[in-house]
């Protein structure tokens, strides 16, 4: 009975070792499936910021190219000097020339051409002595000197404000660029911070996956030990059995031997017995 007790015993923890065993197999092939998703997830990741990266890199040389045409240009506004330097100087000539003007603080350009044509229709059409035609000449003279000096400013203020405009175009294309590096950089970090999030992950389940492994292997080595246990009990228990039952047959056939040789009467069961020896 206690023998019984024994062989139950042994194959109920063979069960659970089994159990135990294949909880820790299928735990460990689990998490090399979920590590070898997350290595793909970290690849992606790695592939996708090396993207990113190389972009960063062509938007900063595009905007340092841009800084540079924008120093540029201002190196050639600055050799224009000031652009709220009035168009015409208020030297000995201007202040000779400018008599006659009804506005004579805030005088353009177009102003002493209007007056200079003014005059020459005046020596052309009315009869002038001759005193007074030569100091129209010579006052037409002085604004004819004004004009030039000052167109030439004229000109140089027009460059300077399409320089300006310039300048304002190509800090904007600067500015633009830069956001988009900040952007770019911005998903660089973002990448690198689930880049690392996976990277402990994948090192923790690693750990798991060990530690699953060992405990695999730990419940296989008991249940290899308490089977082979069991199985060589069970075989002890068949032989042991095959003996008894060998031994009453044995019985069996030397008292039918016995009334063979008595010429008694045999029964079904000795009949039987006759069977099983043969």
């Amino acid at each position: 009975m206690e023998k019984n007790k024994k062989l139950i015993d042994l194959k109920k923890k063979s069960n659970k070792l089994n159990v135990e065993k294949e909880k820790w197999f299928e735990k460990k092939e689990s998490l090399k499936k979920d590590i070898s998703k997350l290595i793909k997830k970290v690849k992606d990741l790695k592939k996708d910021k090396e993207k990113v990266d190389k972009d960063i890199k062509e938007v900063k040389k595009k905007r340092d190219e841009v800084n540079k045409v924008v120093k540029k240009l201002i190196l050639e506004v600055k050799k224009f000097g000031d652009v709220k330097k009035p168009i015409i100087d208020s030297g000995k000539d201007f202040r000779r020339g400018r008599r006659g003007f009804k506005d004579k603080d805030n005088l353009s350009i177009s102003d002493v051409k209007k007056k200079i044509d003014e005059l020459e229709l005046k020596v052309e059409t009315e009869a002038l002595s001759l005193t007074n035609e030569k100091k129209v000449m010579e006052e037409i003279k002085k604004l004819r000197k004004i004009f030039d000096e000052g167109k030439g400013k004229e000109e140089d203020n027009d460059k300077k404000r399409n320089l300006n405009k310039n300048i304002d175009v190509e800090r904007k294309k600067a500015e633009e660029l830069h956001k988009k590096v900040q952007d770019l950089a911005l998903k660089s970090q973002e990448s690198y911070k689930k880049f690392k999030e996976f990277s402990k992950k994948i090192n923790d389940m690693n750990k798991e996956q060990e530690d699953a492994f060992d405990k695999f292997v730990k419940f296989k080595k008991d249940f290899i030990k308490v089977s082979n246990e069991l199985n060589k009990k069970l075989k002890g228990m068949k032989i042991k059995k095959k003996k008894v039952v060998g031994s009453k047959l044995k019985e069996k056939m030397d008292s039918v031997e016995e009334k063979l040789k008595k010429g008694g009467k045999l029964t079904k069961e000795d009949l039987l017995v006759l069977q099983a020896d043969g």
